[in-house]
């Protein structure tokens, strides 16, 4: 986990708590939390836990993101599994699959910066970086986030991408019992230099990589 610049009122206490919990040992012994003076942004901070990773998977979820299962909006099977596991499956049913969101996206090469969305369990080619799932296999094989992407707007969409293009799958995992309050970031200015960075650098590959010919 890693906390990003100073502490806002809204979230003092709970990372006050989480400060507690680590001070008496409450914490599993392999969860490390990192506390950082400044913010740094969304994409350095996540580098910052992939390179810290350790384990066979490697999750972003944002502080707007949170849980709450609807059970009669989940599929019969999995009803036993907590939201994690849902999205886990995906990687146990196919060794072949890098990547797992719960919002997975399609991209149409005519139509940059609008994402076409996937349907449950589709193969797709990008995904929402709020819950954004992947293995240690992706992170081997193709690092970090790219820098260019700065504080944020789609450093996730490029990772997919450059995941597909090693031979990885993308899925839209659909409803698995976590919401998003939306982007509460704001906009710098940035998001269509960004797109259309992303559609520069993978344009050429379009063809080969992307799920569906629009």
């Amino acid at each position: 986990m890693i906390q990003q610049g100073p502490v806002s009122d809204a979230v003092s206490d709970y990372i006050f708590n989480i400060q507690l919990d680590l001070n008496d040992n409450s914490w599993p012994p392999n969860c490390t939390v990192f506390f950082n003076d400044i913010n740094t942004g969304v994409t350095p901070g996540r580098n910052q836990g992939i390179r810290e990773s350790r384990g066979d998977y490697i999750l972003f979820f944002d502080d707007d993101a949170y849980v709450e299962e609807r059970k009669e909006l989940l599929q019969e099977h999995e009803k036993h599994l907590d939201w994690l596991g849902r999205m886990l499956q995906y990687f146990w049913d196919d060794p072949k699959v890098g990547i797992v969101s719960p919002s997975g996206s399609f991209i149409n090469p005519k139509t940059p910066g609008i994402f076409w969305q996937a349907q449950r369990g589709e193969y797709c080619d990008v995904g929402q970086g709020y819950c954004f799932l992947f293995s240690s296999l992706v992170k081997d094989k193709i690092g970090l986030l790219d820098p260019y992407f700065g504080k944020f707007w789609h450093e996730e969409s490029e990772y997919a991408l450059r995941a597909k293009d090693a031979g990885f799958k993308v899925v839209s995992a659909g409803y698995v019992g976590v919401y998003h309050l939306g982007s509460g970031s704001g906009d710098d200015g940035t998001y269509v230099d960004k797109i259309n960075y992303l559609f520069k650098k993978w344009k050429g590959k379009f063809d080969t990589i992307l799920e569906r010919k629009f």
